[in-house]
């Protein structure tokens, strides 16, 4: 909300916020190995001692914005336990690619997700470190039905073969003859026609123009997977409600219902 990129970094914004830059020479060290230097420890250190003096120098920068108001009802969204529940059944909802699989093959992988779900829970571990989305859909598409076939698949490490190997051939058999949950609407919606595409290119320049009028990143007003949802006639809530809807919000529907136009004045786009 102060205008720096997604992946600013800590010693970047640090060296912005504080003009204090720090040594990255033990970036890449073995800390496994002890004693560590004193020269590492110094370094370990650099990574939280600027903290507080930088916490106090962006606040300061968002009560002078008037933005504080902004991050406390951004902040109230993400503490909502409900955003980030995702009930086992539904878990394939949330895998990427599961929109490209039908039949058998859609019906495997709601399986896998499901159980993938369950196993992460119980065992307090990472989704990704148990089976990877990529495997997944690998093993939806090709359903092996033995032990040397499923070690056939990218992306599974042995562990998990010996642990749940055989477990994972009785899922996918036995879920290849059930009938998967059909897709939902915006799931399965097809792809954009080129107009629609136009228009959200369009939409993203104002977006972007918006973002700099306000030392903004333009990430934080909107996504182009949101802008697409606003051009399909499905917006997403968080660019109609709250301190982005007249930001951008209404800048952007006003674009569409033909009442803004797009121009280029002194070589910079702008909204007329």
């Amino acid at each position: 909300m102060l205008g720096y990129p997604d992946q600013v970094g800590y010693g970047n914004l640090v060296k912005s916020v504080l003009n204090v830059t720090l040594d990255k020479l033990h970036t890449r060290a073995d800390w496994s190995r002890r004693p560590l230097t004193p020269e590492q420890v110094r370094y370990a250190a650099d990574d939280v001692i600027f903290l507080v003096d930088a916490y106090r120098a962006l606040h300061e920068r968002l009560a002078a914005h008037g933005r504080l108001g902004w991050l406390e009802e951004d902040f109230r969204k993400l503490a909502d336990p409900a955003l980030y529940e995702n009930p086992p059944e539904q878990a394939w909802l949330r895998v990427k690619g599961s929109n490209r699989l039908r039949g058998a093959s859609l019906a495997v992988l709601q399986a896998l997700a499901q159980w993938r779900e369950e196993q992460s829970r119980e065992r307090d571990r990472p989704k990704g470190w148990l089976l990877r989305d990529d495997a997944m859909i690998d093993i939806a598409r090709h359903r092996p039905d033995t032990l040397d076939a499923l070690k056939q698949i990218r992306g599974l490490n042995e562990r998990l073969l010996a642990r749940s190997g055989e477990n994972l051939i009785d899922l996918v058999r036995d879920a290849a003859g059930t009938r998967p949950q059909p897709l939902p609407d915006q799931v399965s919606r097809k792809p954009l026609s080129a107009a629609q595409d136009a228009m959200v290119d369009m939409l993203m320049a104002v977006v972007r123009i918006s973002a700099a009028e306000n030392d903004l990143n333009p990430a934080v007003l909107a996504s182009r997977k949101q802008l697409e949802q606003l051009v399909v006639g499905s917006p997403d809530s968080n660019i109609m409600q709250g301190w982005r809807k007249p930001l951008v919000g209404d800048r952007l529907t006003s674009l569409l219902d033909g009442k803004l136009t797009l121009g280029i004045h002194n070589g910079q786009v702008v909204v007329k």
